[in-house]
């Protein structure tokens, strides 16, 4: 997947699947000498907003989580579902571009930002600014994922909606690619045609994760129960397994609309079977995310398949 002429590849991750500078997790030590590296993928930090939010995942100094088992991530590996209520945890972005580690990479990656005040445009003349004053270091190219989905958050995702257009205008003035990531809570289907006119927005990601309870997901068939274990943090939201013909089906909606700019799909992608049904879909890239937790072994399976000459 070309944005704006940067090679991005076929492969994504997640947002915050190697955490903020691509260090991955504590067991990541053990899942990557079993087909479970990040080797072919393309690097998408964690999401950062403007200030710092503490969230549910207490962080050390150097960013990463405190704990090895996370209170607000529940697993359920059998019926490949991941349940978590981080809610934003981050130190910041201006803390994130001081440290210095996205200004060392080499190869291109994408900034996850997310604006969660009651002007969005306003924060995002703000990170603007803040990644031009240090954007002079960085070796390699990259862009911006502008998360308007993160369904832990306490922001209304209704007014990033309405501001979108706005926040893309402002942070088109990094003249880098910008892709929007999208949950199905609020409906995205109009605001998707919109961007399809939009100069600024080069490219779409789908979809993030489903809050509990909602109407889209079977709870009994996703979770084996109605009443979330992260109850105490709001409920938490949904990954893996259950999300991957919603997305399937949104990328479907979005083409036959006549939406043709670039697609990255994911959420549940847990197999190389499933990278044909999104490529077959319209999707022009994939992303991996709960598969490294749940389906650690495949990740390499499915980052080959998404590199198979046969589809792309």
């Amino acid at each position: 997947m070309k944005l704006r002429g940067i090679d991005f590849g076929n492969v994504l991750g997640g947002s915050g699947v190697q955490g903020f500078f691509g260090e991955g997790y504590w067991y990541h030590r053990v899942t990557k000498h079993v087909g479970g590296s990040f080797d072919g993928i393309t690097f998408v930090a964690k999401t950062a907003t403007l200030e710092p939010q503490g969230g549910n995942l207490p962080l050390k100094d150097n960013f990463r989580p405190k704990g090895l088992l996370p209170r607000a991530i529940r697993v359920k590996f059998r019926k490949g579902s991941v349940l978590n209520a981080i809610s934003l945890s981050n130190p910041g972005l201006e803390a994130l571009l001081r440290a210095g580690e996205w200004q060392k990479r080499t190869e291109p990656f994408f900034i996850s930002v997310m604006t969660i005040s009651e002007k969005p445009d306003q924060e995002m003349k703000k990170m603007v600014e803040l990644i031009e004053r240090y954007r002079g270091g960085f070796k390699a190219p990259f862009g911006i994922q502008i998360n308007v989905s993160c369904p832990n958050s306490d922001c209304s995702l209704y007014k990033l909606y309405q501001y979108l257009e706005d926040v893309l205008e402002i942070a088109g003035k990094l003249h880098v690619p910008l892709m929007v990531k999208f949950g199905l809570e609020p409906d995205p289907t109009d605001i998707i045609m919109d961007l399809e006119e939009n100069p600024y927005c080069d490219a779409l990601c789908m979809i993030n994760s489903i809050p509990f309870g909602s109407s889209l997901v079977d709870w009994q068939e996703a979770w084996g129960s109605d009443v979330s274990p992260l109850a105490k943090y709001g409920g938490g939201s949904l990954s893996g397994k259950p999300l991957f013909p919603l997305a399937v089906e949104m990328v479907g909606v979005a083409r036959s609309l006549g939406f043709t700019k670039p697609i990255n799909l994911g959420g549940g992608i847990l197999c190389p079977e499933d990278v044909d049904l999104a490529y077959y879909a319209g999707a022009s890239s994939v992303y991996i995310s709960s598969a490294a937790i749940l389906r650690f072994w495949r990740v390499q399976k499915i980052v080959r398949q998404a590199n198979s000459p046969i589809l792309i």
